[in-house]
């Protein structure tokens, strides 16, 4: 009976040696934790909007400028300047920078030029577009036409998507997988951007002198 008390203890105090040798050997070591923010969004001029030089002189008319995407593709800048790829490549429209209007008082077949604009960010994430009018211009009032490309993540899937001045249009930025396997003759897209092609209207607010060169501003809105 002493023996197995004695066996009793040595099992006991192995526990509590064991207890002790944990207590002793304990580790205590920092980890980091943490997360990168999405990169600053940037939007780039590439190419300024100009209505030409055939303007009116007088307050209250319109002159128009095409460059939109309308499913015929004949008032599309064309997806080698907009950067997108698709199945059917679209090329530039025939009537692409058109002027039409009471307005535009210079000869038939006056030209404009489309503007053209690049927003960056993250890429293939979707950036929320707001193209602001000019409403209580000095010289002139601005209704904005265009569309803004639109990243599907894929070859070949790419669009250009028409938006509603003063209304966020959700777009897509390219991603890694929109720059492989690229049929000939589309755009090609450039990880982390997107481009906006607009023209649209100037409605004149005053009686202008002849020559006088004109020049106001609208805003272009992008928040993720």
């Amino acid at each position: 009976m002493q023996q197995f008390k004695i066996s009793k203890l040595l099992v006991s105090c192995a526990v509590i040696a064991s207890a002790a040798s944990l207590t002793v050997n304990a580790a205590s070591t920092n980890y980091d934790v943490g997360f990168n923010t999405v990169p600053d969004i940037a939007i780039t001029q590439v190419t300024a909007m100009d209505f030409g030089s055939g303007l009116g002189l007088a307050s209250g008319i319109t002159c128009a400028m095409v460059a939109t995407d309308d499913g015929t593709a004949t008032d599309y800048v064309g997806d080698v300047i907009m950067g997108l790829a698709r199945a059917t490549p679209l090329a530039a429209g025939a009537n692409v920078g058109n002027l039409s209007g009471a307005g535009c008082t210079a000869s038939a077949g006056l030209q404009g030029t489309p503007g053209l604009y690049e927003i960056s960010g993250v890429a293939g994430g979707t950036v929320n577009v707001t193209i602001n009018n000019i409403t209580a211009g000095t010289d002139f009032n601005y209704a904005a036409d265009g569309c803004i490309g639109n990243y599907e993540g894929n070859s070949d899937l790419d669009s250009c998507v028409t938006f509603t001045a003063g209304t966020p249009a959700a777009v897509v930025l390219a991603a890694g997988g929109d720059t492989v396997g690229i049929t000939a003759g589309s755009g090609l897209p450039t990880v982390g951007v997107t481009r906006i092609s607009l023209a649209g209207a100037i409605t004149t607010t005053a009686t202008h002198a002849a020559g006088a060169a004109l020049i106001e501003q609208f805003t272009i809105d992008v928040t993720y």
